[in-house]
């Protein structure tokens, strides 16, 4: 790991946000379809990727 002084340590700065809800995460079927296809629910196993769909941020560095 590299150390930096305050002065040149590299800084991150947000850009944006977004929901990864793509098709193959959601349900299809039943009454849960467009939900996240849940790997578990009330102890069975789904074969489904989460129960909520993940989260992206984007950070942009300053090229000096």
């Amino acid at each position: 790991m590299r150390n930096y002084d305050s002065k040149d340590k590299p800084t991150l700065t947000f850009s944006r946000a977004e929901v990864l809800n793509r098709k193959f995460l959601r349900g299809s079927e039943g009454d849960r379809q467009g939900y996240p296809l849940r790997t578990y629910s009330s102890g069975i196993f789904l074969n489904g990727y989460s129960d909520h769909f993940p989260t992206m941020i984007y950070l942009v560095k300053e090229i000096k």
